[in-house]
C-alpha cells in the first residue's frame, strides 16, 4: 500500500501494512476494521514498532504523559492519533529473547554436488557473503552468513532458495554434474518448520539445475536457522565408479566399476 506522509493511520490502513509484510502483528492482537484514525496507544499495542525511541536511529511513536485520577501514565498516548510517519517496524535484532537469522551452506562430500543459497526480504536480496561482495553463498564447506537479524524486521517476508547443479554445462566437473540429493532446512527456535529434499540426476551435457525454496514471516523473539546442503548418494544395489565418486557407472564402460549388492553389474 501507499500512504502519504503526515497523515494519521486508520485501522484498515494498518491492517494493509501487516498484510503486505511491512509490519508484524503482536501475538493475540487484532486490528480494528475501521476507517477511524487509531490512537498511538492502539497502534503500539497491536504491532511491533519502535516507541519512545529507536535503536536504529529511525522514527518512532513518541511517548506522552497523562493522568487518570492520582495515577500518572507514560507511553504512547491513548488521546492522540498516530501519524503514519511514526511507524518504524522493529528489527528482529531488537525484538528481545532469541532473535537471530543465520544461513549455512554446506557441500558435504568431496568431490561435492554444488549448492548455492540465497535469501530475500520483501523481495530484496540479503547480502549473505559480504566478504566477497555476493548476495548468495557459493563456496565453502561449510560457509556461514553474518548475523542477519538487523537486516530484517518483524513482519517481513523472508524467501530462501537453494539451487543444486547449474542451468548450463560448465566444463570440467567440480560438482555441478554430480548425482545426489539436495536438502533445505529451516528452523525456528530449534524446531524444523521446513525440511525438504530433492534428487538431482547425473548429467554432464545439459542443465542439472534443481531448486528448493521456502517462505516465512519473521516473528518476534525467534531464532531462525537456514541450512542448505548436498550429498552424493547412490542406491545401494547399483554399480558405482571405483575411481570417481561423481559417477554411478552402470552404463559407463570407460570407468572401472564395482558392485555393492544385488542387481548390480
Amino acid at each position: 500500500m501507499a500512504r502519504s506522509s503526515n497523515f494519521q493511520i486508520t485501522g484498515n490502513e494498518l491492517q494493509a501494512m501487516v498484510n503486505e509484510n511491512l509490519l508484524g502483528l503482536k501475538a493475540g492482537q487484532s486490528i480494528p476494521a475501521t476507517n477511524r484514525c487509531l490512537t498511538r496507544q492502539e497502534v503500539a499495542n497491536r504491532v511491533h514498532v519502535y516507541t519512545g525511541d529507536a535503536s536504529d536511529g529511525g522514527s518512532f511513536i513518541p511517548n506522552s504523559s497523562w493522568q487518570i485520577g492520582n495515577t500518572l501514565y507514560t507511553g504512547p498516548s491513548p488521546n492522540f492519533t498516530c501519524n503514519y510517519n511514526y511507524l518504524n517496524a522493529t528489527r528482529l535484532s531488537d525484538s528481545g529473547g532469541n532473535s537471530s537469522l543465520i544461513f549455512e551452506m554446506s557441500q558435504e562430500t568431496n568431490p561435492y554436488q554444488n549448492v548455492d543459497l540465497f535469501g530475500f526480504v520483501n523481495g530484496s536480496a540479503l547480502r549473505l557473503d559480504p566478504a566477497n561482495n555476493l548476495d548468495g553463498m557459493f563456496f565453502g564447506n561449510p560457509q556461514y552468513s553474518p548475523q542477519m537479524s538487523a537486516a530484517v524486521r518483524v513482519g517481513n517476508s523472508v524467501y530462501v532458495q537453494a539451487n543444486f547443479g547449474l542451468i548450463n554445462p560448465d566444463g570440467a566437473s567440480y560438482g555441478w554434474d554430480a548425482p545426489g540429493y539436495g536438502f533445505l532446512e529451516v528452523s525456528a527456535n530449534g524446531t524444523l518448520i521446513s525440511n525438504q529434499l530433492i534428487f538431482k540426476p547425473f548429467n554432464n551435457t545439459s542443465s542439472t539445475l534443481q531448486s528448493l525454496s521456502y517462505t516465512f514471516t519473521v516473528q518476534a523473539n525467534t531464532n531462525y536457522y537456514v541450512k542448505a546442503y548436498s550429498l552424493i548418494t547412490y542406491e545401494y544395489y547399483k554399480c558405482y565408479s571405483s575411481t570417481s565418486s561423481n559417477d554411478a557407472c552402470a552404463s559407463i564402460s570407460s570407468l572401472s566399476c564395482s558392485c555393492c549388492g544385488e542387481g548390480g553389474c
